[in-house]
């Protein structure tokens, strides 16, 4: 089994809205000036994006320049680094090497490689970025790979560098499971009756929890089994106060664990572990979308005596109150079954009709989808759900699917206004 295609496949069906730039003040990014228009206004190419602006001050065509964000309030304005150098000096302005030496970073050193690979990427950075992902970048326990990849993501979102962020994000990023630190911690904890409420979250997280009150952000049972993990954990802080329900999920249990004495270094490990990949989850999952939700979680589930993650990544509109729409979204499962291996289940809802699609790289199976689409119908149908198709499709159907129906961006005309 491909195990790469399928990954890639499932990358590359989740929808990444991008309606302009999240920048910060303080932010750096490096542009390029393509074109030169009357009235100071000009086009900048900043990576792929195209950003129309409005110049204060002379610049040169098809030069690179680093911009400093000045301010985000209406058209973001962004200062000119480097500007007292002459347009015919040697050292580019917008070159590494110069930010390099206007901050005074070691050259060839981790904040020289952090400020390259964030320029290349094309996330937008600050100086503190570069100083604290250095930091963070020597005391890493994780591959050179897994590390550099978390400090581009904290970047890109705007996350704060700090030890706990990384490494609730490196976590998810260097491979594991959520259901196995369960299961390590479960053992670990055994025939310790001292501990018995934090064993029962631990079993509760494999089969489920009962209903929660108030009006849920995602539709029960999924947003009993999130709180039930403690995935909605500060925000039912915010709504309960420091009591009632919210000691009964599983990271306020996993907190009052580790703030005890005579745990071993062993549970302390597992615990920390599973505590950072709760929070991980949340960090990937905050939401700046005042119209969307878009979620990704990694969520345990047992099948007989084997344990894994199943991926379950979903977008769809809110409703007037800011919860979850269930008459439109769409919903990718990333399985890995034991006949048919790796796959990807990609559900679409459009007014409580669903059509799903299987990827696959096996043959269809007709005649278990057959018998499989009645109990699916009826299933559908208890929660007010109609089934309208099941397709099947294999890597090479979604590959020429994909270059068919997604159109390449081409031209200005859709790029970004900013005040330079």
């Amino acid at each position: 089994m491909n195990v790469a295609w399928v990954q890639q496949t499932f990358e590359s069906m989740v929808r990444v809205e991008k309606s302009g730039l999240r920048l910060g003040k303080g932010q750096i990014l490096q542009g390029t000036v393509k074109q030169l228009y009357p009235n100071n206004l000009a086009t900048i190419q900043y990576g792929s994006i195209p950003v129309n602006a409005r110049l204060e001050v002379g610049l040169v065509r098809d030069r690179t320049y680093w911009f400093e964000v000045a301010s985000t309030g209406g058209i973001p304005k962004l200062k000119v680094l480097n500007s007292s150098q002459s347009a015919t000096s040697q050292a580019l302005p917008g070159s590494s090497e110069a930010l390099v030496n206007e901050w005074r970073l070691q050259k060839s050193g981790v904040e020289d490689k952090l400020l390259r690979m964030f320029t290349a990427s094309g996330v937008p950075f600050s100086r503190s970025h570069i100083i604290e992902g250095a930091s963070l970048f020597h005391n890493s326990p994780y591959p050179e790979k897994t590390t550099v990849h978390t400090l581009s993501h904290m970047a890109q979102n705007q996350l704060p560098f700090t030890k706990e962020t990384f490494m609730s994000l490196a976590v998810l990023d260097g491979g594991g499971s959520t259901g196995h630190s369960l299961e390590q911690l479960l053992t670990a904890l055994k025939g310790q009756p001292e501990h018995a409420s934090l064993v029962q979250s631990l079993e509760k997280a494999f089969t489920g929890m009962s209903e929660s009150n108030g009006r849920p952000i995602f539709p029960p049972p999924l947003h009993t089994f999130l709180s039930s993990l403690g995935l909605l954990y500060e925000r039912n802080l915010q709504q309960k106060g420091a009591g009632g329900e919210t000691a009964e999920n599983l990271k306020a249990r996993l907190l009052q664990f580790l703030g005890e004495k005579g745990i071993t270094e062993e549970q302390r490990g597992l615990a920390r572990s599973l505590v950072h990949r709760l929070t991980g989850m949340q960090l990937l999952n905050i939401d700046n979308n005042h119209s969307l939700h878009h979620h990704l979680f990694y969520i345990p589930v047992k099948f007989g005596d084997l344990t894994q993650n199943v991926t379950i990544q979903w977008e769809g509109r809110k409703n007037e109150e800011g919860g979850w729409d269930s008459n439109h979204c769409r919903i990718l499962f990333y399985l890995e079954l034991e006949g048919l291996k790796e796959t990807i289940a990609d559900v679409h809802i459009q007014q409580r009709i669903v059509t799903l699609t299987l990827f696959n790289q096996f043959p269809e199976p007709v005649t278990a989808l057959e018998k499989f689409k009645p109990l699916l119908e009826a299933a559908l149908l208890k929660g007010d759900y109609r089934l309208s198709s099941v397709h099947w499709k294999q890597p090479d159907d979604h590959n020429r699917e994909t270059k068919r129906t997604i159109p390449q961006k081409k031209g200005f005309h859709k790029g970004i206004d900013i005040r330079v």
